[in-house]
């Protein structure tokens, strides 16, 4: 079986993610990658189908909000709807502030405060999501992992929950997205989170692995 690869990294499209992945080793067809921007796009158009949106974020999130058919504005938007945009600007802060004081609905595609890059730990999402929640007193309804949405979307391709694993090392966005969609889970070392953080965990993962051969060894699929 394919497996699916999944993100909260909204800021690129399927076929950019494919490239990388291949630049890895990788082969894998767009229809196998599930984003943030992906389900935020998908849970807006189950929730505000038809709504007007206002976005903060990059081509990924872009394209996937008008692959569900949503009029982006600037002005005035049903919702607004916040990815990862490194061109972030106080004007766009701004902008978002004033449509969300005004009664749009607050959709965030993940809510990492940090994004990792090759000179360390920059602002992620979260901590723009952060801001503008402080700044209008309104909750965003966050779609990435630990939320289940992205798992929830794969499943309506045609799976039952007993046939998926959730498999990450990061036990706070990964790990936790499949114990709260209720599907098996399988850590990885060498991450995010070291085994040792994971077994102090109340909720431990179904599965603990040292890397992905010890699985194939000891649980050939």
């Amino acid at each position: 079986m394919e497996p699916f690869y999944v993100t909260n990294n909204s800021s690129a499209t399927p076929k950019q993610f494919q490239m990388k992945l291949l630049q890895l080793g990788i082969e894998t067809g767009t229809d196998s990658i599930m984003t943030s921007a992906i389900a935020a796009a998908k849970y807006c158009k189950v929730h505000f189908d038809g709504a007007s949106v206002m976005m903060i974020g990059e081509e990924g999130l872009q394209a996937a909000l008008m692959a569900e058919g949503f009029k982006l504005t600037t002005e005035s938007p049903d919702v607004v709807v916040v990815g990862i945009d490194r061109g972030i600007t106080y004007e766009k802060l701004a902008e978002a502030s004033l449509a969300l004081r005004a009664g749009a609905e607050f959709i965030a595609t993940n809510g990492d405060k940090a994004f990792p890059t090759e000179k360390g730990l920059v602002p992620g999402n979260g901590s723009f999501v952060k801001l503008l929640e402080t700044t209008t007193d309104k909750v965003a309804t966050y779609v990435g992992k630990p939320e289940p949405h992205l798992l929830h979307f794969i499943q309506q391709k045609g799976f039952r929950k007993e046939e998926i694993i959730m498999i990450g090392d990061n036990y706070g966005t990964d790990i936790q997205a499949g114990i709260r969609f209720g599907i098996d889970t399988a850590h990885v070392e060498g991450g995010v989170t070291s085994a040792d953080v994971v077994k102090e965990q109340a909720q431990q993962p179904t599965y603990l692995f040292k890397n992905l051969s010890d699985w194939n060894r000891r649980y050939s699929l």
